[in-house]
């Protein structure tokens, strides 16, 4: 089933329960994968089977009286500018929406920040709080991912996540019979020439784009193999995801110099820039960063995607799963095998508790379904990493803040053999991370010791609490700032420093710099 089929079965099967809930359906994939071809899709499929779908904000009526069923829903396509002229003002603190009310609202990130610029995202709060405490009503939007969701949404509804997937060989050629001129296209995809287009980029604007230049150079056959492409900027490392920005890894030099000093001596084995005693002995088959969660693990293994280029591969562990029998070990075979077609190379695995927790844990699962699954997910990881002592040259690479539910297997002597710790924050790392922070407002240079004053009182406060903790309280104290430009710095370059009493009003308030509580450091 298609993901908008999917979406459109699950939205009237929840819509139809007994218990009148609200739900909150969150579609997922990489820029241009087709999110909102895929959510125009949905509001087309409830059209077609009946629904009411009208463009606007829905309004507020009285509840119905009468006997509840789905014909009665509403589905209600909202946009910015919907969003934007919205007056929530006189809304009594009692009000809801009619049963029933789906909202779709394409990009709820974009649309969030957009109207947090313009100082009226109190609206777009507003609205989705009324609509998702009202009785059977949705909303469906899309994201990037879930990390790009605002944090109030979250906290408010627990998403049901729907994934994209990345273009595979018969999704190619289905996209290309929908195309206008889908017979110029037909030879592109025909024998093959799908599954290599699959293989080569990355989503379906890429393969839009490339088509379009195929036709320009009047080159519409199909594709000898991946090494004809050549529509620059448009090839991808298969499995690799969205590269994550560079960012600087305060307090942990000395845990990315020694993976740097591991992955160099595993890359460098294949070519001449290791010789003498480095190269009698053997590299590492296998590295597992451990450490609390937001600590850095996932930033310190993706800095190799610019490191090494083409030869770096990450799989989110929790997207492997597949309702379909056999499908999820699959998928992680084919990773191992992309991996391998570019040896030497690494592949990271991150959350790979989800794949390789502990058997002694999955037999008190009473779910006989997920104990099956788990097993043959941790059969399939260790058959592959058994796999690469014959010559594999791949280095794996595997991130976990749960070391202790996975199993003994894969710690053993050739599979995960380099166990690293990522700690949390210390005092100077902290203030190492404020002090970045604090000089990036306009007037940092006049006041030094102002910033430097500042960076030590958030730092005292911060030791011991992740990276990812501190820098969501910099984002609030940011927030704070802003809101008292009263609008004159929307982009934040010419924002003040903010003052002591602000900083410290904010540390008293926040309960995000809690220190980490982890028990397995010593591993």
């Amino acid at each position: 089933m298609s993901v908008d089929g999917a979406i459109i079965s699950d939205m009237y099967r929840l819509l139809s329960e007994k218990q009148p809930i609200s739900f909150f359906i969150l579609l997922c994939g990489q820029s241009g994968c087709g999110k909102s071809t895929t959510l125009r899709a949905v509001g087309d499929g409830a059209a077609a089977r009946g629904m009411n779908v009208t463009y606007g904000a829905p309004i507020l009526e009285e509840a119905d009286t009468l006997e509840w069923n789905v014909e009665k829903a509403n589905l209600h396509i909202v946009d910015f500018n919907t969003m934007r002229s919205m007056d929530v003002k006189g809304y009594p603190d009692s009000s809801s929406y009619r049963p029933g009310t789906v909202v779709i609202l394409d990009d709820i990130e974009s649309i969030y920040h957009l109207m947090h610029m313009q100082g009226v995202s109190h609206r777009l709060e507003l609205f989705l709080r009324l609509l998702l405490s009202s009785s059977r009503s949705a909303l469906i939007t899309s994201a990037i991912d879930a990390s790009r969701v605002p944090q109030w949404l979250i906290d408010m509804k627990a998403p049901v996540v729907y994934h994209i997937p990345e273009l595979t060989g018969s999704a190619t050629r289905r996209y290309i019979r929908t195309l206008p001129e889908a017979d110029v296209y037909a030879s592109c995809a025909d024998e093959g020439g799908g599954d290599i287009l699959a293989s080569c980029l990355r989503t379906q604007r890429d393969l839009t784009l490339y088509l379009c230049c195929a036709k320009f150079r009047g080159e519409t056959r199909h594709p000898i193999n991946s090494g004809a492409l050549h529509f620059s900027g448009h090839l991808r490392a298969p499995l690799q995801q969205l590269s994550q920005p560079d960012r600087k890894l305060f307090g942990l030099d000395a845990v990315a110099d020694r993976i740097d000093a591991l992955v160099r001596h595993f890359i460098g084995r294949d070519g001449s820039s290791i010789s003498g005693l480095l190269s009698t002995v053997a590299s590492t088959t296998g590295i597992l960063l451990h450490g609390p969660p937001g600590s850095g693990k996932t930033a310190l293994a993706m800095r190799y995607h610019s490191l090494y280029p083409g030869k770096f591969f990450s799989v989110n562990c929790a997207t492997l799963f597949s309702k379909y029998l056999g499908e999820s070990e699959q998928r992680l075979r084919e990773a191992f095998v992309l991996a391998r077609s570019r040896a030497p190379s690494i592949l990271f695995l991150d959350g790979v508790d989800v794949i390789g927790s502990s058997r002694g844990s999955m037999s008190s699962d009473n779910n006989g379904g997920g104990v099956d699954i788990s097993r043959r997910m941790l059969a399939a990881l260790l058959c592959e990493l058994d796999g690469l002592s014959d010559g594999g040259r791949v280095l794996v690479i595997a991130a976990t803040a749960v070391p202790n539910k996975l199993d003994s297997a894969l710690l053993r002597q050739g599979r995960f053999e380099t166990l690293q710790y990522v700690p949390p924050l210390s005092y100077g790392a902290s203030c190492e991370m404020a002090l970045d922070f604090f000089e990036r407002f306009i007037d940092a240079t006049e006041y030094r010791d102002k910033v430097k004053n500042l960076a030590a009182l958030v730092a005292t406060r911060s030791e011991g609490s992740t990276p990812a903790s501190l820098r969501a309280f910099l984002r609030v104290l940011l927030e704070k700032q802003l809101e008292l430009s009263n609008g004159h710095c929307v982009d934040g370059t010419e924002l003040p420093l903010p003052s002591t009493t602000l900083v410290r009003d904010a540390l008293g308030e926040t309960n995000q710099l809690i220190r980490a509580d982890y028990a397995f450091a010593a591993l």
